[in-house]
């Protein structure tokens, strides 16, 4: 009996319609694939990544700036003391915008 009450509302349109949902996500959007080569540029931050150096026992603490290109798929990766918006700022433009178009 299970099995083709199982059948019945497969088959059913009303049925199908009215069905409850049990996805908790939504849908995301079409992604546009990227096509101009250096007109976006995509940038992280990264860390803090602390460790210790050996030699001297220094406690050490890494924050880094990743930027790249979606296109080309070209990165760099530069060291920053902190994370104020001023000094990401000036790293994304010495590092990258004054090297690339």
């Amino acid at each position: 009996m299970d099995k083709m009450i199982e059948d019945i509302c497969q088959k059913c349109s009303t049925c199908q319609k009215s069905k409850r949902s049990y996805k908790k996500y939504g849908k995301l959007p079409p992604k546009e694939a990227e096509t101009i080569p250096w007109d976006m540029l995509c940038v992280d931050l990264v860390g803090p990544y602390s460790f210790t150096h050996h030699p001297t026992k220094d406690k050490i603490k890494l924050w880094a700036v990743t930027m790249i290109d979606p296109v080309t798929g070209w990165f760099e990766i530069a060291e920053i003391k902190d994370k104020f918006a001023y000094t990401v700022a000036n790293t994304v433009e010495q590092t990258w915008l004054t090297h690339y178009p």
